[in-house]
């Protein structure tokens, strides 16, 4: 299972699963400004 993780404003969160992560981004809660990043990733990715 990948965990993912997402910095918004300035802190780190995570690990959390894919179907939270989508949750969170359906909510509101991560959003557009917002970075997300798993292992394999280069980067961190809005």
């Amino acid at each position: 299972m990948v965990e993912w993780f997402y910095g918004k404003e300035g802190q780190q969160y995570g690990p959390i699963d894919e179907v939270t992560l989508r949750a969170r981004i359906a909510t509101g809660e991560i959003g557009s400004q917002d970075l997300v990043w798993h292992e394999g990733m280069d980067s961190w990715k809005p």
